[in-house]
């Protein structure tokens, strides 16, 4: 992965290439496959694949099409893809707190890159009811086997996937409703929608801990964290990211805030349901990729002044086919 550059492409773009002759901008979009082809094939370039493709290719039917999609899918990212948001969590957390403790300074932290079979499920599940044996000689079976599944694979069992109730986009506005902004400018929607997202990792946050006990050889027996030194630890993190103290801390984690906070400038905006996979793709694609081809009206967002102040700035961001064969060329 560090030898290449990386060109994350969200639903829109991926749909447009699975047939470009189809796509509302036919040459253009022959045209962008060629480069992305060739750079991936001259070992220049790679697209990974995320969560949120995932979750937006279960919306495609009928299996053909969805396997059309996976396949060029699996030609442009090589089988690599990025891990799922929980698993991303907890490495940030555990690069914040190795970067600004000195006992976690020798902690080690996975990639978030990944082989696409192990984006979605957990590497190297523990059953203590299991002899130790037999979970050894399961993990190195599971082990070959995630690093041969492509999306392909993934896209034929997807009819069997439990899908979530499309319901978050009315809470958040209900939400909305009961805690209106009242006037409040981005910098403080940015730091209570941060603290918001962090409060709802508790388990990461568990785990990012328990890795570092298990690492500096203390037992933890799956305890927990206290709701006190969980409060502590939220709190710190927020005052590093929000008075601008780590311009890197959690990257993914203050993209979704920005975004959200972003949104919320608009009074009266209706947030949508598929605002939640665009802001999943933004997330990942401007924390961690070198260009990330996506919508008008997220990339507009991605580029106000007030949310690049607080986000990592290194990826470029694009939305139109002109501007994205320009760039790869």
């Amino acid at each position: 992965m560090a030898s290449r550059k990386t060109v994350y492409l969200d639903m829109k773009f991926w749909i447009s290439l699975r047939n470009p002759d189809e796509s509302r901008n036919p040459i253009e979009a022959r045209h962008l496959l060629n480069l992305l082809r060739t750079g991936v094939r001259e070992q220049r370039l790679l697209c990974p694949i995320s969560y949120a493709v995932f979750l937006e290719l279960m919306k495609q039917n009928p299996l053909g099409k969805r396997l059309a999609q996976a396949q060029i899918m699996d030609e442009l990212s090589g089988g690599i893809g990025i891990r799922n948001p929980y698993d991303i969590a907890e490495q940030e957390f555990l690069r914040f707190f190795a970067k600004h403790t000195s006992d976690f300074k020798r902690v080690p932290i996975d990639p978030i890159w990944t082989p696409v079979g192990y984006m979605i499920v957990e590497a190297y599940p523990q059953c203590d009811l299991l002899p130790q044996d037999f979970m050894e000689l399961s993990r190195k079976v599971m082990f070959d086997i995630m690093w041969a599944t492509r999306m392909e694979h993934i896209a034929t069992k997807m009819d069997s996937c439990p899908r979530s109730p499309k319901t978050t986009a009315a809470k958040i506005n209900s939400e909305r409703q009961t805690h209106q902004r009242g006037g409040r400018p981005f910098e403080k929607l940015f730091a209570d929608e941060l603290h918001g997202i962090l409060d709802e990792m508790p388990s990461e946050m568990d785990n990012c801990f328990r890795q570092a006990a298990a690492f500096a050889g203390i037992e933890t027996a799956g305890q927990q964290m206290n709701e006190g030194d969980r409060r502590v630890c939220v709190n710190l993190i927020r005052k590093v990211v929000t008075k601008g103290l780590d311009n890197t801390a959690i990257p993914s984690q203050r993209i979704t805030a920005a975004l959200h906070a972003a949104l919320r400038l608009d009074d009266k905006y209706a947030f949508k349901e598929n605002d939640l996979d665009d802001i999943r793709h933004s997330a990942v694609a401007a924390a961690y990729c070198n260009a990330f081809l996506t919508e008008r009206f997220f990339a507009d967002k991605l580029r106000l002044p007030a949310v690049r102040k607080v986000i990592p700035c290194e990826c470029k961001v694009i939305d139109d086919f002109d501007e994205a064969i320009s760039f790869l060329s």
